[in-house]
C-alpha cells in the first residue's frame, strides 16, 4: 500500500472518530489539531497523560492546554480557543493515540521492559525478555480495552497451548525482526481498527505496575 494511501485511510478513520465523539461542529479546529500540532503519537501520549493527571498546563509547538474548573479544557493555538469537556477531549486523545499505533505483523520479535514483569517466573535470571508475537487484538474480557499483541517466550514457544504473554506496544523496548507484511495485512489491521475503536468502542489496554503470563486454553 502506498504511503498516500495510507495517509487517506487514516484520515478516513480519523473523520470518523470525530463524528464518533460528536465534536464535528469543531471539526476543522479538531483537524489542525490533530494533522498538524499533535500529529506524531509521541506528542498524543505526551498529551494524554496531562490529561490523566492533575496538572494545569500542558504545551507543546505552540499549543497551550488549561484546565478549567468547571471539568472544561480550554486549548489555544493559531491566535485560536477550542473548549472541549475534559472526558470527550481524553477519549478522543486516547483514540488518536490507538488509530496511529504502528502494529507489528505476526511472527515479528521483541523485546519487552523487564521492570513490568516482577511476576515472571525466575524474572531474575534473565537479562532480557524476548518474545516472538503469535497472536494480536486480543479483547481483555469484562472491559473495554483489548491487548495489541500476545507472544511466546523465544526460543522456547508455547509447551501445550499454554504460557502466552498479552501485551502493548508501550511494554516493548526493543523490535529485534519486524515480521512479513504486504497489502493484504495492512488492509486487514485498518478493518481491526476501525472495528475495535469504532464499532465496539475499544482502546488498548493502559499498562499498569506489572504484568503476568496469561495461561491459555490448549485448542483440541
Amino acid at each position: 500500500m502506498k504511503q498516500e494511501e495510507k495517509k487517506e485511510i487514516e484520515q478516513e478513520l480519523f473523520r470518523d472518530v470525530l463524528e464518533k465523539q460528536e465534536v464535528s461542529e469543531q471539526k476543522e479546529l479538531m483537524k489542525e489539531l490533530f494533522e498538524n500540532r499533535l500529529k506524531e503519537r509521541e506528542a498524543l501520549i505526551e498529551f494524554y497523560e496531562f490529561l490523566k493527571g492533575n496538572e494545569s498546563v500542558f504545551s507543546h509547538k505552540n499549543i497551550t492546554c488549561t484546565r478549567s474548573d468547571n471539568q472544561c479544557m480550554v486549548l489555544t493555538f493559531s491566535d485560536k480557543e477550542l473548549r472541549i469537556e475534559q472526558d470527550k477531549l481524553r477519549k478522543l486523545v486516547r483514540d488518536m493515540k490507538d488509530l496511529k499505533e504502528e502494529i507489528l505483523p505476526v511472527g515479528s520479535v521483541v523485546d519487552l521492559k523487564k521492570d513490568k514483569f516482577q511476576n515472571f517466573p525466575g524474572i531474575e535470571k534473565v537479562d532480557k525478555i524476548r518474545v516472538n508475537i503469535i497472536h494480536r487484538f486480543l479483547l481483555n474480557e469484562g472491559s473495554d480495552t483489548y491487548f495489541t499483541y500476545a507472544g511466546v517466550i523465544y526460543p522456547i514457544g508455547a509447551f501445550g497451548g499454554k504460557d502466552c504473554i498479552q501485551f502493548t506496544g508501550e511494554l516493548i523496548s526493543k523490535v529485534v525482526f519486524k515480521g512479513f507484511s504486504d497489502q493484504e495485512e495492512e488492509a486487514f489491521v485498518y478493518l481491526i481498527k476501525r472495528g475495535l475503536l469504532l464499532e465496539q468502542n475499544r482502546n488498548s489496554f493502559e499498562a499498569g505496575e506489572t504484568y503476568k503470563i496469561q495461561e491459555g486454553k490448549k485448542e483440541e
